[in-house]
């Protein structure tokens, strides 16, 4: 950054005043989004960029006395931490908002069903188009019942209800015939059938060798007695999800191009002869597969990956999206593991990694984070922000550690024994666990935290400093 001269006070009062000083009732507008009322978790980020924001104030005003021009690049540089706890609200609202739209749009379009097959005024124009059968199918996406109030689950519920003739509304919906549907409970193998409404369980009276599967719109399961799958003939892309943590052998095992939904191989031991879907929508659980030989995963997998036989990561080679989880809690050595350049993934458990040397963290993790196996820091660069817990319950020693700004579950750092040195976030969701701390006198606790914060036993003096330093905070021991 280039050398800054100050002239005057007041020319660098106003060269140097930047956009990202809010003004207290821009602050109050943030305050008032309806969204950030209802989620703790943006609350806290406000609270962060208030902060930083009173901190810039205050810089400012001290630069107007002294003209200093390390202060104006000390002001510069809050500027800019300010300016990207901005955006990084308003991704979070942006979010929220778009799960608001889905809930506005699912209520709307409910109120315009039930008008549309209930209403008097509409007894001869009833007829529901391709888009309201998909939807009252939910053959696109599934309807979150959390987000319907009473009144609107029992509208969804009569209006599910009252179409008599399911088939020929599925036909319609799918581009099939009606002869090609079966709904639960019917044979899902007789000759031409494409689509099973509902979950299909394949058992010792349905199974056979060659079996053509039609697609499924919720879950596939097989008996455990199901050793094998060689011929087994799946459809190209499938709508549901695939059960088959039996499965031990995926030998001759030809999947889906595409699953909407879950893919669970949890009994598998080996890779080799497997050949997964370009995409998988939900989670992916391989838990026992203990080589990455001969593992090609999708490029995507919407839900969490779950790959917690793996000790070693030679050759792995990640998804390119990952929505969920990644799960690698068997994980011994970082040697050839290198993470994605993901802007998000869903938590991270590397639960038996005792070193973070080679290991490059995202920036944001969205829930939670497991390093419960690591004794030391050396190399160590946390995430800036974990929306889940964070776990270091390993660690003695933390000297030099800056803990991520904002945690919003809990944070473990029980064998911790002095806290010289360490920065702790400014802003915990839920418990701080210190049980093995039995040094205070540098103890700086975050400024908010929504839960308590645990100490081991301690004397009466300390007890005494903590509740005066921290009367905000619930310390118990």
């Amino acid at each position: 950054m280039e050398n800054i001269k100050p002239q005057s006070s007041t020319q660098n009062l106003e060269s140097d005043k930047s956009a990202a000083l809010l003004t207290q009732d821009e602050l109050n507008e943030f305050k008032k989004l309806p969204i950030i009322e209802r989620r703790k978790k943006t609350e806290a980020e406000l609270n962060a960029i208030i902060d930083l924001n009173n901190e810039l104030r205050e810089a400012y005003e001290k630069v107007k006395i002294t003209g200093d021009a390390t202060e104006i690049e000390e002001i510069k540089k809050k500027d800019k931490e300010v300016k990207m706890r901005i955006a990084d609200l308003q991704e979070l609202v942006d979010v929220k908002a778009s799960y608001e739209e889905e809930k506005e749009y699912n209520k709307q379009k409910i109120s315009n069903l039930y008008d549309k097959c209930f209403s008097i005024l509409n007894v001869f124009s009833r007829k529901l188009s391709k888009d309201d059968l998909r939807f009252i199918y939910q053959l696109d996406s599934k309807i979150d019942p959390l987000g319907m109030s009473i009144d609107f689950d029992m509208k969804f519920k009569k209006i599910k209800e009252s179409r008599k003739d399911k088939k020929k509304d599925l036909a319609i919906a799918l581009d099939l015939k009606p002869e090609e549907i079966s709904l639960e409970g019917e044979d899902a193998f007789s000759s031409g059938i494409k689509f099973y409404y509902g979950s299909l369980h394949i058992n010792k009276d349905n199974f056979k060798e060659g079996l053509v599967i039609p697609d499924v719109s919720y879950k596939l399961s097989f008996e455990i007695y199901i050793k094998s799958l060689k011929g087994i003939v799946f459809p190209k892309n499938f709508s549901g999800g695939i059960d088959l943590h039996n499965l031990k052998d995926c030998k001759g095992l030809v999947l889906p191009e595409n699953i909407n939904g879950f893919l669970d191989l949890g009994s598998l031991t080996s890779a080799k002869d497997l050949k997964l879907p370009d995409y998988i929508g939900g989670d992916l659980a391989l838990f026992d597969v203990e080589s990455t030989d001969g593992l090609v995963l999708p490029k995507v997998v919407g839900g969490g990956l779950f790959l917690d036989g793996l000790k070693s990561a030679h050759g792995l080679k990640l998804p390119e999206k990952i929505g969920g989880q990644l799960s690698l809690s068997c994980l011994e050595s970082t040697d050839d593991f290198k993470l994605p350049d993901y802007n998000y993934i869903g938590g991270l458990d590397l639960s038996s990694l005792k070193s973070a040397e080679n290991l490059v963290l995202p920036e944001i993790i969205d829930g939670d984070l497991n390093l419960s196996s690591f004794k030391n820091i050396e190399g160590l660069k946390l995430p800036q922000k974990i929306n889940g817990s964070l776990n270091l319950n390993n660690i003695k020693e933390a000297v030099g550690l800056k803990l991520p700004e904002y945690v919003g579950g809990e944070l473990k750092l029980n064998k911790l024994e002095n806290a010289e040195g360490v920065v702790f976030p400014k802003y915990v969701g839920y418990d701080i666990w210190l049980r093995g701390l039995n040094y205070f006198g540098d103890l700086k606790l975050p400024g908010k935290v929504g839960g308590k914060v645990i100490l081991s036993s301690v004397n009466s003096f300390a007890k005494d400093h903590l509740k005066e330093k921290y009367p905000e905070l619930e310390i118990i021991w």
